[in-house]
């Protein structure tokens, strides 16, 4: 595992860059809503005032149909009085990598509505493809985190993996201290 920590280039628009390949990252944003029921005639959803589980999603969209009165908070850190476990953005190299870890996700989690992990539909900015997964965090590990991941060449192996973490407050983690065993 090949860990940047040092090398994290936020732009001035607040993406994180591996510099090794030239790749952006999309901006992640932070979605806060409400819950909605439907009018006494079921004829149309109305917004409560109880909020909704705070949701993630990369790239604004220009509809989000999930909940009512969305609003759209634009992350670069995570904030432990608001978000909770890991958000993981990854970078796919091809749609055939991208579909290979989001059914491994589904597989092991299950497909119930309880599991621990969710998965956002993919987004492609460009030729580039993003995933985004929000999971718990591993027991004794900093939470919350925000985890960017990509695949960059390697002259032994073909390829190897690249990561940046951050945590709360912006404060940059090694991946490799993220993943050890203690």
């Amino acid at each position: 595992m090949k860990s940047n920590g040092a090398k994290i280039d936020f732009t001035d628009t607040s993406k994180v860059r591996c510099p090794e390949i030239g790749l952006t990252f999309p901006q992640l944003f932070r979605v806060t809503s409400y819950e909605c029921d439907f009018s006494a005639d079921r004829s149309k959803p109305v917004a409560t005032d109880r909020p909704a589980p705070v949701c993630y999603t990369l790239g604004h969209p220009t509809i989000w149909k999930r909940h009512a009165n969305s609003s759209f908070t634009p992350i670069d850190a995570p904030d432990p009085s608001i978000d909770q476990g890991w958000l993981v953005i990854r970078h796919h190299r091809s749609g055939e990598e991208e579909e290979g870890y989001t059914s491994a996700i589904i597989d092991l989690e299950g497909v119930s509505d309880e599991r621990d992990c969710s998965v956002s539909p993919e987004y492609r900015k460009g030729k580039q493809i993003f995933t985004l997964i929000h999971r718990p965090a591993t027991p004794g590990k900093p939470s919350p985190a925000i985890i960017y991941c990509a695949q960059i060449p390697h002259e032994l192996i073909g390829w190897d993996d690249w990561g940046v973490v951050v945590a709360a407050e912006g404060v940059k983690i090694t991946f490799d201290d993220l993943c050890s065993i203690e």
